[in-house]
């Protein structure tokens, strides 16, 4: 990149953001269930902004069980909707993109002591 050409730098987005809301103790259970948003801008694909990658905005979920009072059990849904998406242009290979992550499950087991 040239500096001085007043072009966005490739795969920055100009705008991100990320809102998570979770509620507790669910009808005085020892669940927590929680809501995820995360919001990426378009951005410039190459050095040139001739190509730019389209924006996009992700939903996450997830749910606690308090097994004990040091043992969690949490379930999550990440890209709940399964939205395509780029996540990066390769600057180096002008004709390839690297795809977003598709929708994920994840079950972990967490342990304090």
């Amino acid at each position: 990149m040239v500096i001085g050409t007043g072009n966005r730098p490739p795969n920055v987005p100009t705008w991100t953001a990320n809102l998570w809301t979770s509620y507790s103790n669910i009808a005085d259970l020892p669940f927590d269930a929680g809501f995820g948003l995360r919001f990426v801008d378009s951005r410039a694909g190459n050095n040139a902004n001739t190509l730019f990658l389209e924006g996009y905005v992700l939903a996450d979920i997830g749910l606690t069980y308090h097994v004990t009072p040091g043992v969690d059990a949490t379930f999550r849904v990440n890209n709940l909707f399964d939205k395509t998406y780029v996540n990066w242009a390769e600057v180096s290979y002008p004709s390839e993109v690297i795809l977003g992550a598709p929708r994920s499950v994840t079950f972990g087991l967490t342990m304090k002591f």
